[in-house]
């Protein structure tokens, strides 16, 4: 590590009280002709010597070392410079240094996976190996920097799988096409011997299920799954992955998308805060949409609104709303409104949308003058930004629309706004959840407006299409609690 690294290092131990940890950190010297044997490490932080020492030592280094991944975070490419030290230390006539620099980098580019600082320091050894007439070691380290090339190679193919074929441009049409075939690509490299390759595509593959096989994603293999990748992570907590690409926030997401219905749970809250608090996620957010807390904030408010979804249309319906839940609302919605404050959203347009429609969603549990704003504000978002194709938000905002003019009473908007839907889903993934929900206010809305049977038969249809579903099991109340509350006759014949 720089210094200004290591001493960020330093004060993340200091801050999360790991004194054995910076005691040994300390007692390592950073002097490149000084080694540390570690009997003399072991001596400097216990004070002694012996089999038990030895023992708590080697536990120690190894607990220690799985905390540089907070470094990793922030600084995947933490060892890079001293790439720079060995050339220097090479100029200088110091091969020895130079040599036993590059020993202990490439030891530890390969255990965090830093396929870049191995790359360089092979490449050195390589030619290191022909100046000293040592062909055959000079074409061993060439074969070893053709694989870690080759683990660099999957990685961009990697990025360039998901940036063409799933990227927000592309029509749902066009990206069902290609589904099966990136499953497969992914599927043959998820049991690479580089785990960061592995937990790439075992991650990708998870969220090609949560956008377009819904079925797969919500199978007890898919969590199964996603808690073996967390466990992965949660062992080898140091590993390096591309700068500005945070697989575990990502991973965290899907997780929490898994259990929405389980997200009073304590491991659930605790992803939620490990998303929200900008101290526990890397730190080139603070220089970007602060992805993680935007997905998490969208995560809760969609459980909230979810959970309490069967209220809305009921008078008065806030004050049914637990104590406890009303606070979390009005906790996402003023967070919704300081981060929409800052300049950041105006250079992100398509952050920003995601923000206003999670407010949106929250809003609708907040009183009859926020059910009204949220409807105008989403009615002025798809107006404002037409030639955006919100492929990933569609179902949410025609949900929350549909939800806003049922409870207004609105039951003509209700209609245009379900055969809208209809026209702009065409091609589209829609989550079934909130798709179920569009239809359930349309037929609902129909009834109270028309009165004709055609939609009685529909809504006892649509009831006993969700009913047992445990992913409908939100929607199935509230289609239930509106037939009781507007005395839907189902049974009339």
């Amino acid at each position: 590590m720089d210094d200004d690294v290591y001493h960020q290092f330093t004060n993340y131990l200091q801050g999360i009280k790991a004194d054995m940890s910076l005691k040994l950190v300390n007692a390592v010297s950073r002097k490149l002709d000084v080694v540390n044997s570690s009997d003399e490490l072991a001596q400097k932080v216990y004070g002694k010597v012996d089999t038990k020492t030895k023992q708590n030592f080697n536990q120690l280094a190894s607990h220690t070392f799985r905390l540089t991944g907070f470094i990793s975070a922030s600084y995947p490419n933490y060892l890079l410079h001293n790439i720079g030290r060995i050339e220097k230390l090479i100029n200088t006539g110091k091969t020895a240094d130079a040599n036993r620099l590059m020993q202990w980098l490439y030891d530890i580019a390969e255990k965090i996976e830093d396929f870049t600082a191995l790359t360089a320091i092979l490449k050195i050894q390589a030619q290191q190996a022909i100046l000293a007439r040592a062909y055959s070691e000079n074409l061993r380290l060439h074969q070893e920097v053709e694989k870690v090339l080759e683990s660099e190679r999957l990685m961009n193919e990697f990025f360039y799988r998901i940036r063409k074929h799933f990227n927000a441009a592309l029509r749902d049409k066009e990206v069902q096409k290609l589904v099966d075939e990136n499953i497969q690509w992914f599927e043959g490299h998820a049991n690479h011997p580089a785990k960061t390759i592995s937990l790439f595509c075992k991650v990708q593959i998870i969220h090609i299920y949560y956008y377009y096989k819904q079925t797969e994603f919500f199978k007890p293999e898919t969590l199964e799954m996603i808690k073996k990748c967390e466990d992965e992570l949660e062992a080898n907590p140091y590993l390096v992955f591309p700068y500005l690409f945070d697989l575990p926030s990502k991973l965290a997401y899907l997780h929490l998308n898994m259990a929405t219905s389980q997200l009073d749970s304590p491991t659930s809250r605790n992803t939620f805060k490990r998303l929200t608090q900008v101290d526990r996620i890397p730190k080139y957010w603070n220089s970007y949409v602060n992805h993680p807390m935007i997905y998490a904030l969208a995560i809760q408010a969609s459980h909230l609104l979810s959970k309490f979804q069967y209220l809305v249309h009921k008078p008065n319906y806030v004050a049914q709303i637990p104590a406890v839940s009303r606070e979390t609302i009005e906790y996402l919605r003023r967070t919704c409104i300081e981060e929409q404050q800052k300049p950041l959203y105006k250079e992100h347009v398509n952050d920003g949308i995601y923000l206003t429609i999670t407010l949106a969603a929250i809003s609708l549990l907040c009183g009859t003058d926020s059910i009204k704003k949220s409807t105008d504000d989403l009615e002025e978002l798809m107006i404002t930004y037409q030639q955006i194709p919100f492929s990933e938000s569609i179902d949410t905002i025609f949900i929350c629309l549909m939800i806003g003019y049922f409870v207004q009473g609105n039951y003509t908007k209700c209609s245009d706004t379900f055969k809208r839907y209809l026209k702009l889903s065409t091609y589209r993934v829609s989550i079934a959840v909130n798709e179920k929900g569009i239809y359930s206010y349309y037929y609902v809305s129909q009834w109270l407006h028309t009165g004709r049977k055609q939609y009685l038969k529909k809504i006892k249809e649509h009831l006993d299409s969700i009913e047992g579903s445990p992913e409908m099991a939100t929607m199935h109340q509230s289609l239930v609690e509106m037939v009781v509350d507007y005395n839907i006759p189902l049974n009339e014949k």
